[in-house]
């Protein structure tokens, strides 16, 4: 029995599957506060839960300059009545993202905010496949953003979505640089990664 006439049907779906893997767009992560939404759930927390009660401001800048910062996010995020239709999000970036999830990406929510919070966030805009948030460890921004991203992708091997000087380390691992929202000076340095640029 021959088999020479499977060979170029084999070939062939060998070099699809090759192709797949080299085209395949990255997993993207999105950072929240000032990314996906215009607004800080953090100053959201303190201007909604803490401000109105004096009798926490001294457990909260205990936490803050104890460097518990992920703790009073997280006493105090569990104190926050919010709908998250009420955000403010960056619809055009939004709705971006609402096309790449329809492209079959994967898309992660990566966030310093408390992680019930996101959770929430996600819940509503309904894209996501995971969130990363801030527990009871270190705060979830800048190199330990990058650091447990790595960790989950590798480094160079996903996209990042973010908005400010914070998110530099976390650009410096991923392979694809998305930039929202984000100040000029935040543009001007990244200029030479050729990001992709939501206003």
């Amino acid at each position: 029995m021959s088999f020479a006439s499977s060979e170029p049907s084999l070939r062939k779906g060998f070099s699809q599957q090759l192709s797949d893997v080299v085209t395949a767009p990255l997993p993207l992560a999105v950072d929240m506060d000032g990314t996906l939404i215009r607004s800080d759930m953090s100053i959201r927390t303190l201007r909604s839960v803490v401000l109105p009660r004096p009798w926490l401001w001294a457990k909260m800048l205990w936490l803050e300059f104890s460097g518990q910062r992920p703790r009073w996010k997280r006493e105090f995020g569990a104190r926050l009545a919010f709908d998250p239709a009420q955000l403010d999000y960056n619809q055009p970036f939004l709705d971006w993202l609402h096309e790449q999830k329809q492209a079959g990406r994967e898309i992660i929510l990566a966030t310093a905010s408390n992680e019930a919070l996101a959770t929430k966030v996600a819940d509503h805009v309904g894209i996501f496949d995971s969130v990363l948030g801030t527990r009871d460890g270190p705060n979830l921004r800048q190199e330990v953003k990058r650091d447990a991203l790595n960790e989950r992708y590798g480094e160079g091997k996903y996209a990042y979505a973010g908005n400010s000087a914070h998110d530099f380390p976390v650009w410096e691992g991923a392979g694809e640089v998305i930039v929202v929202n984000a100040p000029p000076t935040v543009l001007a340095q990244m200029a030479h990664r050729d990001p992709l640029i939501f206003d």
